[in-house]
């Protein structure tokens, strides 16, 4: 591992804190990147060769453990008002939170292929795939945690105003 490597990956790591405590309106394309994640990991799953169902189950699985994590972090996201605009912040809390899904989604991708055997191998072009699925599930879950503790936020994008 030279400095380089070092050096971004200090970076990366900078970006991604910085990301997750910053503050971004909410809108009503939130909403859709959980559907474009989801929908890219289904298309790429389906390029694996030997994709079998339980490659599915798993690929499932990763979505459906990530949403409760992501409703967890939406529970601690801080939501206001600010010039009638409604917005979110993250919390120091959602983003131990998120740290902590990291183990979850390499368990998924590595343990749960010994417990559910599959021969779809997620490996080389395909080793994203099962973090796109549980990715996908933590960005929806993130939305649903924040509607639950804010209705009035989910309320204000449904109607429009």
């Amino acid at each position: 591992m030279t400095l380089t490597h070092v050096l971004i990956g200090l970076a990366i790591i900078f970006m991604i804190v910085k990301r997750q405590l910053g503050t971004k309106p909410i809108k009503k394309r939130m909403f859709v990147m959980p559907l474009i994640l989801l929908g890219y990991g289904i298309y790429t799953s389906l390029q694996i060769p030997d994709m079998d169902t339980a490659g599915w189950v798993l690929l499932s699985l990763g979505t459906l453990l990530g949403i409760p994590v992501g409703a967890a972090q939406g529970y601690f996201t801080q939501v206001f008002k600010l010039n009638g605009v409604w917005m979110m912040k993250g919390s120091p809390a959602g983003l131990v939170l998120w740290l902590c899904s990291i183990p979850i989604r390499y368990g998924l991708k590595y343990g749960l292929s010994f417990v559910i055997p599959t021969h779809a191998l997620f490996t080389g072009d395909h080793a994203f795939a099962p973090f796109l699925f549980s990715i996908a599930g933590i960005v929806a879950g993130r939305l649903l945690g924040i509607y639950w503790k804010h209705p009035q936020a989910a309320r204000q994008l449904v109607e429009g105003a």
